[in-house]
C-alpha cells in the first residue's frame, strides 16, 4: 500500500504544480455612422475586457464610402448645337489616428455633358436634364496596427473631418445642385491570451485520469 501511495502523491504534486497553458482567442467590435449627408462624424472604439486575459495585439479597420449624384435641368432654350454643361466636385477625408498621425485622402470627380433646350419636364432627365450618381470607396479594409496596447484598456474614438465642394458652368436657366453622402464602420480585432489549466487541480479531477 505505501508503495502505490507514493507515486500517486508525486503524480498528484506534479499535475497541481503543473503551469497553466495560454490559449489565444480574437474577438471583434465594430461601430458605424449610417449614410447620411456628408458632415463629420465620429466612430468609437470599444476597449478590450477581458478579465484574467492578456492583449497581444489590437487592429483597427476602417472603411468610408462617399457617394453623390450631379443633378440638373435646363428650363431655357440652346442653339441647335445644345448647351455646354459642365459639373466637378471636389471631397476630401482627414482624420488622426491613434498614434496621432494625419492621414487624409482627396477625391475629384468633373463630368461634361450637352444639353438641349427645355423638354417641358422638371425631371432631372431626358435630353434636357440628368442625374449623373459617383461612387468614391474612400478608404476599404483600411487596417492600422498598434503597438502600444495601453491604449486600447480605454474607450477611444476617431473623428473623420469631410468636406465636399461643387462648381458649374452652363446654361443660366434651370435648377442644377449635388447630392453628397457619407458612411463608415471602424472595427477593432482584439487578439488575446487567457490561461487555461493544463491538468485537473483537484483530487477528485487525478482520480478520473485511473477510472
Amino acid at each position: 500500500m505505501k508503495r502505490l501511495l507514493t507515486p500517486v502523491l508525486t503524480l498528484l504534486t506534479i499535475v497541481l504544480l503543473a503551469p497553466a497553458v495560454l490559449h489565444a482567442e480574437t474577438v471583434t467590435y465594430c461601430d458605424s455612422f449610417p449614410r447620411q449627408t456628408i458632415r463629420d462624424f465620429t466612430l468609437n472604439i470599444q476597449p478590450f475586457s477581458q478579465p484574467g486575459c492578456y492583449l497581444a495585439n489590437a487592429q483597427v479597420v476602417l472603411g468610408v464610402v462617399v457617394d453623390g449624384a450631379f443633378y440638373g435641368e435646363n428650363t431655357g432654350n440652346c442653339l441647335p448645337g445644345g448647351c455646354s454643361e459642365n459639373d466637378s466636385t471636389h471631397v476630401s477625408l482627414a482624420f488622426t489616428n491613434l498614434d496621432g498621425a494625419a492621414v487624409g485622402s482627396v477625391y475629384d470627380h468633373a463630368q461634361h455633358l450637352t444639353l438641349t433646350s427645355y423638354d417641358g419636364v422638371l425631371d432631372f432627365a431626358g435630353a434636357s436634364g440628368y442625374t449623373s450618381p459617383y461612387v468614391w470607396p474612400a478608404y476599404t479594409g483600411w487596417a492600422m496596427t498598434y503597438a502600444n496596447l495601453a491604449q486600447f484598456l480605454a474607450p477611444q474614438s476617431v473623428l473623420v473631418d469631410t468636406q465636399a465642394f461643387w462648381s458649374r458652368t452652363g446654361p443660366g436657366n434651370g435648377s442644377y445642385g449635388v447630392r453628397t453622402y457619407v458612411r463608415g464602420t471602424l472595427c477593432v480585432t482584439y487578439t488575446y491570451t487567457c490561461p487555461v489549466g493544463a491538468a485537473p487541480s483537484t483530487w477528485a479531477g487525478v482520480k478520473v485520469l485511473y477510472r
